[in-house]
């Protein structure tokens, strides 16, 4: 089964995990690590390295993080030369939940695509869709 390593700025990893928790249960293989301000970044580098080998049982590790260029996106992207993981940003709850509902029967690219596909679609505008 794929593993899945939720990475972000402040507490927002361990939030959307325990919220993804009250709709799908308890998860195997999955994991959040919060970047805060007193936090060292090589530390954290090496902390999201070593979760990704704790992580991966052979299917490999999807990694969501929150935003693009930040530091814990530099951290994830540092790791796609040496490890067996695929990466996607923009980190929301319908893209962990299709990451959650996939990793068992989709290949890690696969499931890269599904993500970032189910993050753009649960971008919605309301008023047009109600009035649609």
């Amino acid at each position: 089964m794929i593993g899945i390593l939720l990475v972000t700025h402040g507490h927002f990893a361990q939030g959307i995990m325990e919220s993804a928790r009250m709709l799908v249960g308890e998860q195997e293989q999955l994991e959040a690590l919060c970047l805060t301000e007193t936090d060292d970044v090589d530390q954290f580098k090496q902390t999201v390295a070593e979760a990704i080998d704790r992580l991966d049982d052979g299917s490999g590790v999807l990694v969501l993080v929150d935003v693009l260029g930040g530091s814990p996106f530099n951290t994830a992207a540092c790791q796609l030369r040496q490890k067996h993981i695929e990466s996607v940003t923009g980190l929301n709850f319908p893209m962990l939940l299709a990451a959650l509902e996939g990793r068992e029967t989709a290949a890690l690219t696969e499931l890269k695509g599904t993500c970032a596909q189910a993050a753009r679609d649960g971008v919605v505008d309301v008023r047009g869709y109600m009035e649609s």
